[in-house]
């Protein structure tokens, strides 16, 4: 499974060969400005069918164009694509005896009756809940005394299934074809005003 956006000027730019010929630094620039903007295009449009955090963009990266490789792209690390976001990344509230009501899309919450935020010894946040086996811990405060009851980290979609969908891509490529001759054409006037100067 993959998730890779390329962005190629080819595909949307007029007479480009005769752009890329006078111009081939402004056009990696514009790429490159293009692939920045694109990630952050994608995350507001899967906020908002869903209500995960702006921090879901550790799970991104962008490959940068150059004067001589004139495409970027914006792609999901490999490992991270396939695996669940924590609920913790999603709106949510709870109590310690109530438990976590999770809002993952919006307008429609679950309520996990026994479940608990937490952080872990690492530092790693999680809503969590207990499970019937034991055993005794081997890190944090607890390690080595006596069995507790094992816990495990609730999760909600996948990174593909957020941003994979039509209305993330669709509404993507559409920005990307309106932004991209615009960001083109405001780099190559800096060039030529730098050139100027």
């Amino acid at each position: 499974m993959d998730l890779r956006i390329n962005i190629d000027a080819k595909s949307v730019i007029k007479n480009l060969n005769k752009v890329i010929a006078e111009h081939p630094k402004a056009v990696a620039r514009a790429l490159n400005d293009m692939a920045k903007q694109g990630m952050n295009e994608s995350i507001r449009l899967a906020q908002d069918k869903y209500t995960v955090k702006s921090t879901v963009r550790k799970y991104f990266e962008i490959s940068r164009a150059s004067a001589n490789k004139l495409i970027s792209k914006i792609y999901v690390k490999k490992r991270s694509g396939k695996y669940s976001i924590g609920l913790v990344y999603f709106k949510h509230s709870g109590t310690k005896r109530g438990g976590v009501t999770v809002e993952r899309t919006r307008g429609k919450s679950i309520r996990f009756r026994h479940a608990f935020r937490a952080a872990m010894p690492s530092g790693h946040k999680g809503i969590w809940v207990r499970t019937k086996e034991k055993s005794i811990p081997t890190r944090g405060r607890y390690a080595g005394k006596y069995e507790r009851e094992k816990i495990k980290e609730l999760f909600g979609p996948t990174v593909f299934t957020m941003f994979k969908s039509a209305d993330v891509m669709s509404p993507l490529k559409q920005f990307i074809s309106s932004k991209l001759p615009v960001l083109v054409q405001r780099h190559i006037d800096k060039e030529i005003k730098g050139i100027i100067k």
